[in-house]
C-alpha cells in the first residue's frame, strides 16, 4: 500500500463545536498532507501530517452550526494521492445545561431572609434574587458548580444582582475536575467581568472545551477596596451539543 492510502484508512471523525476534528495516524516513514475542502469551496486546504505513531488532531472550526460536507484525500511526498472521501457531519452548537441538573456550593453564604444570599439563588432562574458571600478582608470567595454527569463544557454566562449599579467583582478564574487524570486543573485565563454599565445583563464567556462534572469559579478582585463580599444573581453553563 502507498503511504497516502495507509493514512487515509486511519482517519477518524469527531463532531466539534462549530466544526469537526479529524484524527489521523501516519505510521509511514514519510510526511503526508491532508487535503480538504468544506461544502462548496472551490479549493483544497492542506495540513501536514508528520510521520509518527500517535494520532494527529486536525481541528476545522469557525463553521456555522448545522450540517456540512467535508471532501478530503491524502497526498504523499511523491504527489501520489489517495481516493477522495466525502462525508457529511454536523457542526455543534452550545446549549444551556438545565438548571435542575446543577448544584451549587459556596465558600460562604449570607442570607437576608428574602430568598437572597444562599448559593442556590444563583440557579433559581430569577435574576432578582442573588447569592452573596460573607465578607472577607482578603476577598477569598468561590462558587462551586456540580453537574449531574461529565459533560463537554465550552462556555458560561454570569449576571450581577439586578439592583446593583456596579456589582462586586472585576475578575474571576475557573478550575475544573479532570477525571481522566484525577486532578483539578486551573485554567490560565483570567476572565474580566464588566462590573459597570446598564442595563444589567448576562455576560458570556467562552472557554476551551473541557470534559468535567465540576467547575469552580474563583472571584479574584473586588470592584473597590470597600467591597468585601462576592455576589451573583445567576449563572448559566453551556455544553457542546
Amino acid at each position: 500500500l502507498f503511504p497516502a492510502t495507509i493514512v487515509l484508512q486511519s482517519v477518524e471523525y469527531i463532531n466539534a463545536y462549530q466544526g469537526i476534528k479529524l484524527l489521523l495516524t501516519n505510521n509511514t516513514a514519510t510526511l503526508v498532507k491532508l487535503m480538504y475542502r468544506i461544502d462548496n469551496s472551490t479549493s483544497f486546504l492542506s495540513e501536514d501530517i508528520p510521520s509518527q505513531i500517535s494520532p494527529v488532531e486536525i481541528l476545522i472550526d469557525e463553521l456555522s452550526v448545522g450540517n456540512h460536507i467535508i471532501t478530503y484525500f491524502i497526498q504523499d511526498e511523491n504527489n501520489i494521492e489517495s481516493m477522495q472521501v466525502t462525508k457529511e457531519f454536523t457542526a455543534l452548537g452550545l446549549v444551556e445545561i438545565p438548571k435542575e441538573l446543577l448544584t451549587l456550593e459556596a465558600s460562604s453564604s449570607q442570607e437576608d431572609g428574602n430568598g437572597n444570599g444562599k448559593s442556590d439563588a444563583a440557579i433559581d432562574g430569577d435574576v432578582n434574587t442573588f447569592w452573596q458571600s460573607e465578607p472577607k478582608e482578603d476577598f477569598d470567595h468561590w462558587l462551586d458548580v456540580g453537574l449531574d454527569k461529565e459533560r463537554v463544557i465550552k462556555g458560561l454566562a454570569l449576571i450581577r444582582r439586578s439592583d446593583s449599579a456596579a456589582g462586586s467583582f472585576k475578575k474571576f478564574q475557573i478550575e475544573y475536575y479532570d477525571s481522566r487524570n484525577d486532578e483539578y486543573v486551573l485554567l490560565e485565563n483570567i476572565f474580566n467581568f464588566d462590573p459597570y454599565g446598564q442595563p444589567v445583563d448576562f455576560q458570556k464567556f467562552e472557554i476551551k472545551e473541557i470534559k468535567t462534572d465540576n467547575i469552580t469559579l474563583y472571584f479574584k478582585e473586588p470592584i473597590n477596596s470597600n467591597v468585601k463580599v462576592a455576589e451573583l444573581a445567576e449563572i448559566k453553563i453551556y455544553e457542546v451539543n
